[in-house]
């Protein structure tokens, strides 16, 4: 069984080596990995250590190993450079995500281990930050009305936003860090890590990248929706997620920019 795994590599060589170790370290026997790095750094001194750090790992001869270096035009949008690499009939499923994450040792083994609905086109693996709580999922039932209003009060200043995230930062210390872990379909799921099923293939070959950062989950979620699938969060896929390496570049005047750009996309879709 063949799987892709689509790395999406930000001015991060040493993450991006370590991720890949962690991949191809981890039990698959009678699997063949197929891991595309899509560097996306404005830097050519990054891309080609990276490019020699790569070029140095030992892997199996069943496994291969691809960097791409593409125009940094956003998550999604480097996600699907991958995508147009690969000859997607050929895989079972493709995992796509950032270059921050440790892969559990039997990430691909519960993955391939299990059985899964005809309607599940994209898989949320079980994301676990370096505090040692549940990423996912994110929201199981839709946004609140609550919620909706709370984000158009957050995108209208970047001062308002400062404040809301003041006040949300007393409050949350009692909020509940590790949302239900069972099996079950999902609204939104973190966006560091998905994995797409062979049904999701069948129906596209591209992500809706519109969103340059921020709110790429969203989009995906009406993107299922529309094609007529769900989005199942499966616990017992377990990744390490060491917590976003290229939004930790930006200033938080840049941070939110992008975010309030990406949220009159994303909006209507909430």
């Amino acid at each position: 069984m063949k799987i892709a795994i689509i790395m999406v590599s930000y001015n991060a060589c040493d993450l991006t080596v370590k991720c890949v170790k962690s991949v191809f370290s981890s039990e698959h026997e009678n699997l063949s990995l197929n891991v595309i790095v899509v560097d996306n750094s404005e830097s050519i001194q990054n891309c080609n250590k990276l490019k020699i750090e790569l070029k140095n790992l030992d892997i199996d001869a069943n496994d291969s190993l691809e960097l791409i270096h593409v125009n940094n035009n956003g998550y999604f949008s480097g996600i699907n450079s991958g995508l147009s690499r690969l000859e997607l009939p050929n895989y079972e499923f493709v995992v796509a995500g950032n270059n921050d994450l440790e892969y559990h040792s039997r990430f691909f083994v519960e993955l391939v281990s299990a059985r899964y609905p005809i309607e599940a086109y994209v898989l949320a693996p079980n994301i676990i930050n370096l505090d040692g709580c549940n990423e996912n999922p994110r929201s199981i039932g839709g946004v609140s009305g609550f919620k909706k209003i709370a984000y158009s009060l957050y995108y209208r200043s970047y001062w308002l936003a400062v404040a809301m995230s003041l006040v949300h930062s007393v409050f949350s210390k009692n909020e509940r860090k590790n949302p239900i872990q069972i099996r079950q379909y999902i609204h939104l799921s973190m966006g560091a890590c998905y994995i797409f099923t062979r049904n999701f293939l069948r129906k596209t070959n591209k992500l809706d990248d519109r969103v340059f950062l921020f709110g790429e989950e969203v989009l995906l979620a009406n993107q299922i929706s529309v094609l007529g699938g769900k989005l199942l969060y499966v616990p017992n896929i377990i990744v390490k997620h060491c917590e976003h390496s290229s939004v930790g570049k930006l200033g938080a005047r840049e941070y939110y920019d992008i975010q309030r750009k990406s949220y009159q996309i994303f909006k209507k879709y909430l």
